[in-house]
């Protein structure tokens, strides 16, 4: 068994505990022999897998269709980014599924902005709220606000002056600073979709949630916008071949973008 094969024990095991299936259905779901499913079962710990919380697909039709057309390799992306863990002798599918056993590449959490200055967070109002404690989840402004706005922990905190005006709680407050949001779209219309997309999402990463959005993603296939992505999911994002719980995942199954939007700098 070599040790490519031993990265896929944790979500065989994990597989076989919660879907039920045998050691034959695992072999011919996964295109392994049966005694080496046996043997990886042995060595799996399904608790390791359910850690991550994804969830493996056991054939490509498990996928939704649109999902489908980004993985195969005539789009140029998802299977062409594991050239190490192919095995070239085996249908997509089989490539596909062996894959959905490992994990996605999820960026880490960017560094939170230092507690002695200001900065924003996302409300449950959709709006950023100004804090200086790290340890208060609430913004009630001075008794501006009809009541206490509850902050999203789960949220980045980002620096005030990149915080568009109409996502500012109270944008004559002097310390969100005058600077703009540097978009990296300089087209008009690139910059309402940025726009029109932060009104939505907010500011951070829509898979990720955890950096700033920098990219408009796209899919490739129908050139129409899905969100905001950091740059290193925007890389990643269109390589998962889970059915549900990676951020990816939950981002390809409803993107945040509205329907109908299509990139303007879409090439077919």
């Amino acid at each position: 068994m070599t040790r490519d094969l031993r990265r896929l024990a944790p979500g065989l095991a994990w597989v076989h505990r919660h879907r039920g299936l045998t050691i034959d259905a695992l072999a011919l779901c996964y295109a392994l022999p049966i005694r080496t499913v046996a043997q990886l079962l042995e060595f799996g710990d399904a608790r390791v897998h359910a850690r991550r919380g994804d969830v493996p697909i056991t054939s490509l039709e498990d996928l939704p269709a649109h999902r489908i057309t980004t993985l195969l390799p005539a789009a140029g992306y998802g299977l062409g980014r594991y050239p190490d863990l192919l095995d070239t002798d085996l249908s997509r599918g089989h490539q596909i599924a062996r894959l959905s056993l490992l994990a996605c590449g999820v960026p880490r959490r960017a560094d939170a902005p230092s507690r002695s200055r200001d900065h924003a967070k996302e409300g449950e109002d959709g709006l950023y709220h100004l804090r200086s404690d790290g340890r208060m989840d609430t913004c009630d402004r001075g008794g501006t606000h009809r009541a206490p706005v509850r902050l999203r922990r789960e949220r980045l905190s980002v620096r005030p002056e990149i915080v568009p005006k109409n996502l500012r709680c109270e944008p004559e407050d002097r310390r969100w600073g005058t600077d703009s949001v540097a978009h990296t779209h300089r087209t008009p219309r690139m910059v309402r979709i940025v726009d029109e997309l932060r009104s939505i999402q907010g500011l951070s990463c829509g898979a990720c949630h955890k950096q700033l959005s920098t990219v408009i993603d796209h899919d490739h296939a129908t050139s129409m916008v899905r969100g905001l992505l950091c740059t290193p999911c925007n890389v990643a994002v269109d390589s998962c071949p889970h059915l549900s719980g990676c951020p990816f995942a939950e981002y390809l199954n409803a993107p945040p973008a509205p329907a109908g939007i299509r990139y303007p700098r879409h090439r077919p």
